[in-house]
C-alpha cells in the first residue's frame, strides 16, 4: 500500500486530482468543485462546505461528521464510511458503487433517484431516510434501523430485511414483491393491505 501524505484541505483546494492524501482532525469550510479524491483517508473530519461534482474513489472515512453534506450528482466508488455522523446527508441522483456504510448515523438522509451497486449498509441508523426511485443492485442492508423510511417506486426484490427494524416503513405493495422479511416484520407491513386485524 502506498504511503499517505498528511495534508490540509486548503493545501489541495486548487488541485484537480487529490491522490494518496490523509486528512485528520480538520474542519472543512472550503467548497470543492469537480475534484477527484483517490486513495485518501479522512479521519475525524468535520465537513461543512459545498461539494459539486466531486468524485471519491478508494477513500476511507472514519469518525467524520458529514451531516447535511450534499453528495448529490456525484460518484462514490470503492469507499468506506465507518462510525460517521451523516444526519440529513443528500445522496440523490448519485452513483454509489462498492461502498460500505458501517456503524453510521444516516438519519433523514436522502438516497432518492440514486443507484446503489454492491453497497453494504451494516448497523446503520437510517430512521426517516428516503429511498424513492432508488435502484438497488447486489446491495445489502443488515442490522439497521429503517423505521419511518420511504421506499416509493423502488423495487426491494431480493433484498433481505430480516435483521432490520422496519416499524412505520412507507412503501407500496408492489415495491415489496420479493422482499425477505421475518414473521414479526410481516405484522408491521400488514397495514399496507388496508385491512384491520382484530
Amino acid at each position: 500500500m502506498k504511503v499517505l501524505i498528511s495534508s490540509t484541505f486548503s493545501e489541495v483546494k486548487e488541485e484537480d486530482y487529490i491522490i494518496h492524501k490523509e486528512f485528520k482532525e480538520q474542519n472543512v469550510s472550503i467548497p470543492f468543485e469537480k475534484q477527484v479524491f483517490k486513495h485518501c483517508l479522512f479521519e475525524n473530519v468535520n465537513w461543512d462546505s459545498e461539494i459539486y461534482r466531486v468524485e471519491f474513489e478508494d477513500c476511507e472515512f472514519k469518525n467524520c461528521d458529514l451531516s447535511n453534506l450534499d453528495f448529490s450528482n456525484i460518484c462514490i466508488q470503492d469507499c468506506s464510511f465507518k462510525d460517521c455522523k451523516m444526519i440529513g446527508s443528500n445522496f440523490s441522483e448519485s452513483v454509489l458503487k462498492k461502498v460500505i456504510f458501517q456503524d453510521c448515523i444516516l438519519k433523514y438522509s436522502n438516497f432518492s433517484f440514486t443507484r446503489l451497486e454492491e453497497v453494504t449498509i451494516k448497523n446503520a441508523y437510517l430512521v426517516g431516510s428516503s429511498f424513492n426511485e432508488t435502484r438497488f443492485k447486489k446491495t445489502t442492508i443488515t442490522d439497521s434501523h429503517l423505521e419511518e423510511c420511504e421506499f416509493f417506486h423502488t423495487s426491494l426484490k431480493n433484498m433481505d430485511f430480516t435483521t432490520n427494524q422496519i416499524t412505520g416503513i412507507k412503501t407500496t405493495m408492489d415495491a415489496l414483491q420479493g422482499l425477505k422479511i421475518n414473521e414479526f416484520q410481516a405484522l408491521e407491513l400488514i397495514h399496507l393491505l388496508g385491512v384491520i386485524v382484530i
